[in-house]
């Protein structure tokens, strides 16, 4: 499955360009306190958002990374 990660509105804007459909989803991650407790991460009371996923096209995908504690996140899109 062509996945790529997406960093800037200009590559998001291209991805999501010309589509007729677009489905997506929030990733997240248990808040500090909860990263114990078994699926924390789908409680929106003790989660937050860290990306969101897109996908235009059976088999196609694109990630932007907006909170994670490591690696890259895209800037300029996210005040969260």
């Amino acid at each position: 499955m062509p996945y790529k990660p997406i960093y800037t509105l200009e590559e998001l804007q291209n991805y999501l360009s010309g589509a007729s459909h677009v489905a997506f989803d929030f990733e997240t991650a248990p808040e500090e306190k909860y990263r114990r407790e078994e699926k924390a991460a789908l409680d929106a009371h003790k989660s937050h958002i860290v990306g969101i996923s897109f996908s235009i096209a059976e088999s196609s995908g694109a990630y932007l990374p907006i909170a994670h504690r490591a690696g890259q996140n895209a800037e300029g899109l996210w005040d969260g």
